[in-house]
């Protein structure tokens, strides 16, 4: 087993046994994306879905690409997860005022299911890329941490890509993945230490 091989493995140990302890299932997808109950947009890379009640909660990987890029969904989902742990407010600035999630407020309005106001849909984006670039930059952490084999400036680029796709989905109501121009990269809590 390579050096870089038993790190992966202990990362694996790792989110492995925060699942264990946290009623969280731990689910391997055989092909190159999988589908989230209640997904709107339908296959995804992964996705993690906290525990409620005595229902065990979920974090899923498609590991039917290459492995740097299901290590560096792995290591978002977990930074999902660890958020939700720790109640950290990149995760519970998700909640609205009313209880209802700005996740599924937002697929419900991109769907055309949901009609609200500029200033309502600005907050509901702005609570959601919240969300998702502080678990970037946990993923981030992680691979610097367990030095994955993830090239950094391509997982970057990616964030970059998906946080511009949320800006052009705000302005126009539909879901693209779209690549952002060069020179565009958000900054990441990591970047400014």
């Amino acid at each position: 087993m390579t050096t870089t091989d038993r790190r992966v493995q202990e990362f694996l140990q790792v989110v492995k046994r925060c699942c264990e302890l946290t009623n969280v299932k731990l689910v391997w997808g055989k092909g190159a994306s999988l589908t989230a109950l209640g997904e709107p947009r339908g296959e995804l890379a992964g996705y993690f879905s906290a525990p409620h009640g005595r229902s065990p909660g979920v974090l899923a990987v498609a590991r039917g690409r290459p492995r740097s890029k299901w290590l560096a969904v792995l290591a978002h989902e977990f930074g999902h997860m660890s958020q939700w742990f720790f109640n950290d407010p990149a995760w519970t600035v998700t909640t609205m005022p009313n209880g209802q999630d700005a996740q599924e407020l937002m697929d419900d309005w991109v769907d055309g299911k949901l009609e609200l106001d500029a200033d309502e849909i600005t907050d509901i984006f702005n609570r959601v890329r919240v969300c998702e670039l502080d678990a970037d930059a946990r993923a981030l952490q992680y691979i610097k941490d367990y030095r994955l084999p993830v090239n950094i400036e391509v997982y970057k680029r990616e964030i970059a890509d998906m946080d511009y796709s949320y800006r052009l989905m705000q302005r126009t109501r539909r879901w693209k993945r779209t690549k952002v121009r060069p020179g565009r990269l958000p900054k990441l809590k990591l970047d400014q230490e």
